[in-house]
């Protein structure tokens, strides 16, 4: 995409004459989808860990986002020292824009990834796409309780396919969220609304999902998942 065609992506965004209030989401969704072939292409078949995965992803997408008005910034482990509830994504704007009424300013997060392994060896870890067993590290768990994206009203999830499929996991998932719904004694209330909702995809080795989510005295978020088989 040329720099032509990115600003004509974020200019004039809520005016009242041309009102496109997700434009800048779109742009990055759009963005993304696009470059996630040469992603797949690169790690199908590695065997490496979840942060590895998201620093090669991010690194691509860097690299093609040169002439675009945002940019990728991968928070990898050795930033956190593994205790900071950073997301493993965030996207900065480089100019000011609006987003649903809400301004982000020049180099602010206006969007971000979280990024999960489907099919990790670690049997506890199985539901951690959706909750954590243990502590609270689940994938729309730390977006439900404000741990990640708290200004935010949109996000979205990577999940990076190693073992069963697509519906294998689209089943799983829900069936999840399913159970935790009719679970009362949760600090942490789900509904079966907040199930995943596949969207169509014209991409190999790629789903997509959305769902919305409540959180703890904020407004829903929704999130944008993208599952990629690297089998």
């Amino acid at each position: 995409m040329s720099i032509l065609d990115s600003i004509n992506r974020f200019k004039d965004i809520g005016k009242a004459s041309l009102p496109k209030p997700n434009q800048p989401i779109e742009a990055v969704l759009e963005f993304v989808e696009q470059n996630l072939p040469e992603f797949i292409n690169e790690n199908t078949g590695k065997s490496i860990d979840e942060d590895s995965y998201t620093q090669s992803l991010c690194i691509i997408l860097n690299q093609y986002a040169k002439d675009e008005l945002f940019w990728f910034h991968f928070q990898n482990k050795e930033e956190t020292k593994g205790t900071s509830p950073s997301i493993d994504i965030a996207i900065f704007t480089r100019e000011n824009i609006s987003i649903k009424n809400k301004t982000f300013s020049s180099k602010q997060r206006f969007f971000a990834f979280e990024a999960k392994i489907l099919g990790v060896k670690n049997k506890n870890r199985e539901k951690e796409y959706v909750i954590g067993k243990e502590k609270k590290n689940g994938g729309i768990e730390r977006f439900k309780r404000n741990i990640h994206g708290k200004e935010l009203y949109q996000a979205g999830i990577f999940g990076y396919v190693l073992k069963n499929d697509f519906g294998y996991w689209e089943s799983s998932i829900n069936k999840w969220i399913d159970e935790l719904s009719i679970d009362k004694t949760r600090t942490l209330q789900w509904n079966k609304k907040e199930k995943l909702k596949n969207i169509p995809l014209s991409l190999n080795k790629c789903k997509k999902f959305i769902s919305i989510h409540s959180r703890f005295n904020n407004k829903p978020i929704k999130l944008y998942h993208y599952w990629i088989n690297l089998k």
